[in-house]
């Protein structure tokens, strides 16, 4: 028993122009993003790693400090840096998923 046609079948000639538009729009969109992630890279590692040391070795001051002071901020110092750390791995990852 066969059904009859209706005219609204997707041939494999329509898939591959879809999939041919799809990836023309994401390398459209990759391209100029992974551009801008590449030139804005080095200033990017140096401030997160820059900050995530300022970040660490303040809280060791703090926490070589912590007898004169009631409340340290030796935890927030240390989110602040695992959070540097963290946002840089991020950035590479990215970089190196939009590279592929």
């Amino acid at each position: 028993m066969t059904q009859p046609f209706t005219g609204h079948s997707v041939g494999p000639d329509r898939r591959l122009a879809g999939l041919t538009f799809a990836r023309l729009v994401w390398n459209v969109i990759r391209v100029p993003l992974l551009a801008l992630l590449r030139v804005g890279g080095p200033v990017m590692r140096f401030v997160l790693a820059a900050i995530g040391l300022i970040s660490l070795l303040m809280a060791g001051f703090y926490h070589l400090a912590g007898a004169a002071l009631p409340h340290s901020p030796v935890m927030g110092f240390l989110g602040i840096s695992i959070g540097c750390g963290i946002g840089l791995t991020g950035y590479e990852r990215l970089l190196r998923g939009l590279s592929g």
